[in-house]
């Protein structure tokens, strides 16, 4: 309903527009109006011809003309209506040109909904208007216009409305034009008297007749009180109800075809047309059509129905959290034919387009409606279509943003019932996303959330399993609890004890490895587009510990400033990263759900991440939110390359740092090898410049243990591929994210946070051998230890072997005892490559209990310096028959010893035949019985 109604007074005033002459094979007119007194009214003429008419006649033989010519060209439509005075009417006329003749029907609406009340037909013929409120030489009825649409179907530009919203002036405006098509107010006073006042939206109207009955209306009218009118023949009667939507609650139907009071156009035109708000007129930049209004709350549901109107390309739909035309959510409709669509999220931001969800719609329709919802929930945003799940993501992006909306990508698409509810006040909630780092395979995850009502305790459970006590007389507000879990995501419910169907649920609470970023804004991401990962197969996820301290699903960009809690490394210009590209490779690689902490800074030097710095600080403090951290993957270089830094330095400082992480937080630090930067950074190319740089970082991973760096990254030149600085293109950074996972998965593999430590008991023969074999591509925290009893024959032989490519910090023992009266038929051999240093020392040590038929042989190679001393001990307490040797390579310094040693506790003992010393291939010391 429009704001204000135009009064014509029946005299000589009226409306002047630009001729309108319908162009196409079917057009229609839609008019509200109101009778002042029954008499023959005309609601459009002609100055040029008294045939060309619209009236309405409410006399004797009550009917509507619609007339472009002489009798031959003109449709008569017997309504039957008793027309009313003060009764505001919607009369739509809908005329079909087959070639030949006019099919034509007459639709009435006073308040009940339009009604179809006569159809007609008439010969060929034109029709034209050009006069509002007359036509050529002839008197006319009093009436109220509160709103006059002309639609040309197959020409829309040729399509006009004018709603009567002005209140004063000398026009009324055409809302689809230009101003070129508005109406020019002829003969009415100078002043606002003829102007009058209409509550936008709230009359409601209902005619019986002949009969007396009484009348109850029901509605939900976007705003405040509104007039409910009841014609009740043969008298009238007017009442006042006052409605009120229930707080939190917007509601929005287009059917008084105009853009709606408190919406903004943001970007494009839009009107309300039959019923539904579309977008209109040419094409604007940017982020196309884009419509919003004020929700008033962040958290909630907003639901509409779409429909694409015949279009077979674009995307449109509901936009969530706008900020601008730049920053914005969007659940939208994407058409990919006129047979396929899918409803997508898309995060602008920035003003890139980010797809991050989506869902195949079954058996799409183009013409169509579809019901679409999103719900609002902190960071987590569900999509619903036709009351169908269709995805849930979390992002803490605009997560404070109040403004929703409309965008379209054309103007055929359509929306109508808008409505966005404030997500009630729920009893329970409950975090998801948090995780910790795994240490020993579990770690102590807190469970936190917020309890609004009393409860006498709050319950948990853990993947389904049995309910048990967390909180025990919560206090209302926000609670936490601390529970102990095994690597991977779970699932945690909690409930109200004395309310058990009041629960909240969270999937991704999780004990993961943690991976920090550190450097400076390559590591941050300067990429052209933010990048996506691929969830794995099982639906498990990478989390991320933002910047502002919350924890959610990893997104670009990853380094988000937005609410950035740590100031001191605050990078605003985030963007695209090839960290995303890493975890992609990650998952795809194993599926194993990764924790990422954010910590880079562009234009740093490497002399700022020393430890006791800020910025150290600020990393430290974040990875010890997590619980720790495993690996840091450091992208560094160009800002010392660029101001010819020397070589030696950065080394000396790239050393020291890893080995602070390492010291610090038990992590490896992974080097991403520069990529080529603009020519200027070359320095002299000796002692300072890019390569010298690099060639630093190469030599800090040969010789620290604790340090890798990735395959090299010479051959991504970014002054041809970017802005001669940052990694730009898409490929760019999937290569490095992709060279970084590869050095990921050699330098970590299999994971041995502790301990590994295989125990078996053997109560039968064994009759091929007892083996065991594995491979550490990193540190040994603790130990590695092996042990079992025999109790019975082994056959041929128990042997183990394993390599060792990183460290052991403190020791590898191995033991075991034999205790069976039989003998151990061929040998127990023992054997493993060592290819780094062995920080203390290597033990080996078992008692004999019965004969050893042939011989005990233990073998390995070590190509590292051995710090303290490799060690064998045993004791035999029968006879050995043969011999006992021991043989390794030692390809680096021993820095004490190597120590063999046995004891003899038997007065049966036999001598072996030969005690054998091996180093270096050569026999070194040689005992014979």
């Amino acid at each position: 309903m429009a704001e204000y109604a135009l009064i014509f007074d029946g005299s000589n005033d009226h409306v002047v527009m630009p001729t309108w002459t319908p162009s196409s094979e079917r057009w229609e007119i839609r008019v509200k109006f109101e009778l002042s007194a029954l008499a023959l009214t005309y609601i459009l003429g002609d100055s040029s011809s008294s045939n060309k008419r619209l009236y309405v006649n409410p006399g004797s033989s009550p009917d509507v003309r619609v007339q472009g010519g002489g009798s031959s060209h003109r449709v008569d439509f017997n309504s039957g209506i008793t027309w009313q005075t003060g009764v505001v009417y919607e009369l739509h006329v809908i005329v079909d040109y087959n070639g030949f003749d006019y099919t034509s029907e007459l639709y009435i609406d006073s308040g009940s909904g339009p009604q179809l009340v006569d159809s007609g037909t008439d010969g060929s013929g034109a029709f034209s208007f050009e006069w509002i409120g007359r036509r050529s030489s002839a008197t006319y009825g009093q009436f109220k216009l509160h709103e006059l649409e002309l639609v040309d179907t197959d020409t829309g530009s040729n399509s006009r409305l004018y709603p009567v919203n002005e209140g004063t002036g000398s026009t009324i405006a055409d809302s689809l034009g230009n101003g070129s098509t508005d109406g020019t107010l002829t003969n009415f006073p100078t002043d606002d008297s003829q102007w009058e006042f209409v509550a936008s939206s709230n009359n409601l109207v209902a005619t019986l007749s002949p009969f007396t009955a009484a009348i109850q209306a029901s509605f939900i009218p976007p705003d405040g009180s509104a007039d409910v009118v009841a014609t009740l023949a043969p008298f009238t009667a007017s009442l006042t109800a006052s409605h009120v939507l229930p707080d939190g609650v917007k509601n929005y139907t287009f059917d008084d075809l105009q853009f709606p009071a408190d919406w903004t156009e943001d970007n494009g035109q839009f009107t309300a047309a039959s019923g539904v708000l579309q977008a209109t007129g040419s094409s604007p930049t940017g982020a196309k059509w884009v419509s919003t209004f004020d929700a008033e709350a962040s958290d909630g549901t907003l639901t509409a129905k779409f429909n694409s109107g015949g279009d077979s390309a674009g995307f449109y739909g509901l936009v969530c959290r706008y900020s601008d035309t730049s920053n914005f959510w969007l659940v939208c409709i994407y058409i990919l034919s006129s047979s396929e669509a899918e409803l997508r999220l898309y995060r602008r931001q920035s003003s890139a387009w980010t797809s991050v969800q989506s869902y195949v719609i079954p058996s799409f329709g183009r013409f169509d409606d579809y019901d679409v919802s999103v719900t609002l929930d902190g960071p987590d945003i569900t999509a619903h279509i036709n009351e169908v799940e269709a995805f849930t993501h979390s992002s803490s992006f605009l997560q404070s943003a109040t403004r929703m909306g409309m965008r379209a990508s054309g103007t055929a698409p359509s929306l109508d019932n808008v409505r966005f509810v404030t997500a009630p006040e729920v009893p329970l909630t409950i975090n998801d996303y948090v995780f910790r780092r795994s240490v020993g395979g579990t770690a102590t995850v807190p469970v936190s959330g917020l309890l609004n009502v009393s409860t006498s305790a709050i319950e948990y459970r853990l993947d389904g399993g049995s309910w048990q006590t967390a909180i025990s007389s919560p206090s209302t507000g926000p609670y936490s609890f601390d529970t102990v879990l095994a690597k991977g995501h779970h699932s945690v419910e909690v409930r109200l004890a004395d309310d058990t169907d009041t629960t909240a649920t969270a999937n991704y609470i999780s004990v993961v490895r943690v991976i920090a970023g550190i450097g400076q804004s390559n590591c941050s991401g300067r990429g052209d587009n933010l990048q996506i990962y691929a969830r794995g197969a099982g639906g498990e996820r990478h989390l991320l510990f933002t910047n502002a301290d919350l924890y959610q699903e990893l997104e670009d960009a990853w380094d988000s400033d937005v609410d950035q809690v740590d100031t001191v490394s605050a990078d605003p210009g985030a963007a695209g990263s090839f960290m995303l590209r890493f975890a992609h490779h990650a998952m795809a690689g194993n599926s194993e759900p990764l924790g990422f902490v954010p910590c880079p800074l562009g234009a740093t030097k490497i002399g700022v991440w020393q430890k006791g710095g800020a910025l150290y600080t600020s990393f430290a403090r974040r990875v010890n939110e997590v619980g720790g951290v495993d690996v840091v993957i450091f992208h560094q270089g160009e800002s010392n390359s660029n101001d010819t830094d020397l070589a030696a330095d950065y080394e000396t400082d790239l050393n020291q740092l890893v080995n602070d992480i390492y010291a610090d937080f038990g992590a490896i630090t992974i080097i991403v090898a520069m990529q080529t930067i603009h020519s200027t950074s070359d320095g002299n190319g000796t002692t300072t410049g890019q390569e010298p740089i690099r060639l630093a970082q190469e030599a800090v991973a040969a010789s620290n243990p604790h340090a890798f760096i990735t395959a090299s990254n010479r051959d991504i030149d970014v002054d041809v591929t970017g802005d001669g600085l940052h990694l730009k293109t898409d490929t760019d950074i999937d290569t490095v994210g992709y060279r970084t996972y590869q050095r990921y998965a050699s330098a970590v593999g299999s994971e041995v946070e502790q301990s590994l430590s295989p125990n078996w008991n053997v109560y039968n023969g064994v009759e091929a051998e007892l083996s065991t074999s594995w491979t550490v591509y990193n540190v040994v925290e603790q130990s590695l230890a092996l042990s079992w009893p025999v109790y019975n024959t082994v056959q041929n032989g128990s042997s183990i072997s394993w390599s060792v490519l990183n460290s052991v910090e403190s020791s590898i023992p191995l033991a075991w005892s034999v205790e069976s009266p039989n003998s151990v038929s061929r040998s127990l051999s023992l054997g493993w490559d060592v290819f780094n240093a062995v920080s203390q020392r290597a033990t080996l040590s078992w008692s004999v209990y019965n004969a050893v038929d042939q011989g005990l042989m233990m073998g390995w190679s070590i190509f590292g310096a051995v710090s303290n001393s490799l060690q064998v001990e045993w004791d035999v307490f029968q006879s050995v028959d043969n011999e006992m040797s021991l043989s390794w390579l030692v390809g680096g310094s021993v820095e004490r010893a190597l120590n063999l040693s046995w004891t003899v506790q038997s007065d049966a003992f036999t001598p072996p035949r030969n005690l054998v010393l091996v180093l270096n291939s050569k026999r070194v010391v040689t005992v014979e019985s």
